[in-house]
């Protein structure tokens, strides 16, 4: 339960109640959240809108506290988890963020944001757990 708490924190929401994240998504999240997803991740705005699947200009009619649609919130939710092993894994977010714009070569030179961007967010979360627990150098 304290990632699910750490996840929500990096988004800007505290846990109100129980819950896992598949059951937060589903209740939406607000455009709050997804403008701080894109202010602690430090990625530009048209990245991270691209990868929720919102337009830039759909968001910014959104009223602040408007929700966003249920697998939006999902993949919000999931980036935000994402950055949470990262800075577990890199101590910092410029760190984290070095590391998803580098040629890895497990990747065949492929950079790790270039797979989160195809939607193989999956294997880079693997790629972070290794380096977490000091079995992918």
């Amino acid at each position: 339960m304290e990632e699910v708490t750490t996840i929500l924190k990096f988004i800007g929401l505290k846990r109100s109640k129980p819950g896992n994240l598949q059951s937060i998504a589903e209740q939406g999240l607000s455009k709050k959240s997804v403008l701080r997803l894109i202010k602690n991740s430090r990625l530009p705005a048209d990245y991270i809108l691209r990868y929720v699947g919102i337009r830039l200009q759909a968001l910014n009619m959104k009223l602040d506290n408007e929700k966003i649609s249920i697998p939006a919130s999902d993949r919000v939710l999931d980036l935000a988890q994402l950055y949470v092993h990262g800075i577990n894994a890199f101590d910092t977010v410029g760190k984290f963020n070095l590391w998803l714009a580098t040629s890895i070569p497990v990747l065949e030179g492929r950079k790790p944001i270039d797979l989160i961007q195809s939607r193989w967010l999956k294997v880079v979360e693997e790629m972070l757990l290794r380096i977490e627990y000091g079995m992918f150098a």
